[in-house]
């Protein structure tokens, strides 16, 4: 029987507000690339989709994820399908409100 894959890292935006120079996103260097971002509604969607293949872990990346206007609803989304989560930040964009919401579960 073949497995399936466990993870996945959702790429819920392209933005970023810093420009270190090992960045990997393809996005930042070309020019011709105008990053879009899918609206609230299809990104749930994406992880209900998720959720039904299977997957257990859940990486929030992007660009910046917490650059995205509803990043806290797609986690407490993601936390009540019971992924297991992470945010791949630059921590720059912690305060102290938003840390409540990351990393206590409101």
């Amino acid at each position: 029987m073949r497995e399936h894959p466990k993870a996945a890292i959702f790429l819920c935006n392209y933005g970023c507000n810093i420009n270190c120079n090992f960045c990997l996103n393809t996005w930042k260097s070309e020019k011709h690339i105008k990053p879009t971002m899918i609206n609230k509604q299809d990104q749930l969607k994406i992880i209900k989709k998720l959720h039904e293949a299977g997957i257990k872990l859940l990486t929030f990346s992007g660009g910046e994820p917490l650059m995205n206007p509803w990043i806290t609803h797609l986690i407490e989304y993601a936390s009540a399908l019971h992924f297991t989560i992470i945010i791949q930040t630059n921590g720059h964009l912690i305060t102290r409100y938003r840390k409540e919401c990351l990393f206590c579960g409101k």
